[in-house]
């Protein structure tokens, strides 16, 4: 990401980049080290719980270009707290969003293609959030909602344990009469 907001202000767009997030003291300053004097990078550290909703509002999209992601259920939170996305490609949410512009898939490690999204991210971002805002209302996100989820999870569950669903033998117990 570093290298991509360098890119960026060589082109004339600079940008900023908020990296949200705990860890180490150790894995900190090897982060701050790696990013060296990217423009435009802050490090604002962890986030309580009351502060991410105001933090990701204020955000005009959510980049995690990680080189492994799996599913990623911080992706979904994202984009149901109104921010288009930017996700590794082949990774993460790859194959649920193809054609949704708001979820913009970027080759991990490559930093022009990070750059670039990251400048449509910017300059398309009414376009993106409208996008984003008729998709919240759509049936394709109704399947990432608890009650979608609990119904596939109880459907899944009968499926795997059919012995669940049937009726429970009745045991004699010792004693009754």
């Amino acid at each position: 990401m570093a290298e991509a907001l360098r890119l960026l202000a060589t082109d004339g767009q600079p940008q900023q980049l908020a990296v949200c997030g705990g860890g180490s003291d150790a894995d900190l300053a090897a982060a701050r080290e790696a990013a060296g004097d990217a423009p435009g990078l802050m490090f604002e550290g962890p986030l309580d719980r009351d502060t991410v909703p105001n933090r990701m509002n204020a955000a005009t999209g959510f980049v995690l270009p990680s080189r492994r992601e799996t599913f990623g259920l911080v992706f979904i939170e994202a984009l149901f707290a109104g921010l288009p996305v930017i996700y590794p490609a082949g990774q993460a949410v790859s194959g649920y969003f193809e054609d949704c512009p708001f979820a913009i898939p970027v080759p991990p490690g490559d930093p022009r293609a990070l750059a670039n999204a990251m400048a449509q991210l910017v300059r398309d971002e009414a376009l993106l959030k409208a996008a984003l805002t008729q998709w919240q209302q759509s049936p394709e996100a109704q399947r990432f909602m608890r009650p979608a989820i609990a119904r596939d999870y109880a459907a899944g569950l009968a499926q795997a344990l059919p012995c669940a669903t049937a009726p429970s033998p009745s045991i004699p117990v010792a004693g009754a009469a």
